[in-house]
């Protein structure tokens, strides 16, 4: 029965010691990760600059007036709407034209919308003119003001100043790039 003891506590002793030689390679291997430039470190720092990456992208995105798809014509009616009926510029009802092909740089679409006054009587002053123009460009990174038309409402003498009244139509363009031209 000794015998049988002694045996077994050899074999319990030797499976043990070879568990603890697993265990302390094992644990070299995460002393070596965690020590200074290891690969804990390495991939923190990759995880970090991901993360600023996300943050400051998604900071530009949280800004950019346009929501939703930038090539959906609804997207951009909306935005121009929006800034069109605002305290500041105070435009009224306005028509926005359907989306035209301005494409004129290779690997790139250019969107263009034509906006005018809905009624054609409607009248706006020029400081509320330039202060639509200055939002609109302000609130989206992708949309420009490319082509306005500024006609004076009434009739003036040759001598006269006319009113600070004037029918506005512009175009607004988005650029997009192609599919084949996004680069990552």
């Amino acid at each position: 029965m000794v015998r049988i003891m002694i045996v077994l506590l050899v074999l319990g002793s030797s499976f043990l010691g070879w568990k603890v030689l697993e265990q302390r390679e094992e644990i070299s291997l995460y002393e070596s990760a965690m020590a200074p430039g290891g690969q804990v470190e390495q991939d923190m720092t990759v995880i970090q600059d991901a993360a600023y990456k996300y943050t400051s992208r998604n900071k530009l995105k949280e800004q950019e007036g346009i929501k939703g798809d930038i090539t959906d014509q609804g997207s951009i009616a909306e935005y121009v709407r929006r800034l069109c009926q605002g305290d500041n510029v105070q435009w009224g009802a306005v028509s926005i034209g359907k989306a035209r092909d301005a494409s004129n740089l290779k690997g790139y679409t250019d969107f263009t919308y034509k906006v005018e006054h809905s009624d054609k009587k409607d009248a706006v002053g020029r400081g509320n003119i330039a202060n639509l123009f200055w939002l609109l460009e302000r609130g989206s990174s992708k949309l420009k003001v490319t082509k306005i038309q500024i006609d004076a409402i009434g009739k003036a003498k040759p001598h006269e100043i006319p009113e600070d009244s004037w029918n506005v139509g512009f175009e607004v363009t988005v650029r997009v790039p192609d599919e084949s031209g996004r680069r990552r």
